[in-house]
């Protein structure tokens, strides 16, 4: 009879949206109202003032005072411009 052993699996850790801390740092950048680079999965980058976001999609208020609606799906990172 073959020994079965009582060591679970490791838990897989969460997906970033059930952790709330994309949430949290969203609402940080929001209300601080600071420039932040965009970094989309392509290699693009996008500049500006996050202005709002969703469960999918984060709003960037440019520059020029246009909004550009990204899919969080084509976002690799958000980072705060220091002034």
């Amino acid at each position: 009879m073959p020994h079965r052993s009582n060591k679970r699996p490791p838990k897989k850790k969460p997906p970033q949206e059930e952790t709330g801390r994309e949430r949290q740092y969203l609402n940080a950048v929001l209300k601080a109202e600071v420039a932040a680079t965009i970094e989309l999965v392509d290699g693009s980058e996008l500049e500006g003032q996050v202005a709002s976001f969703s469960a999918e999609s984060v709003e960037l208020r440019l520059a020029s005072g246009e909004t550009q609606l990204l899919r969080k799906a084509m976002i690799r990172t958000i980072s705060v411009i220091e002034p």
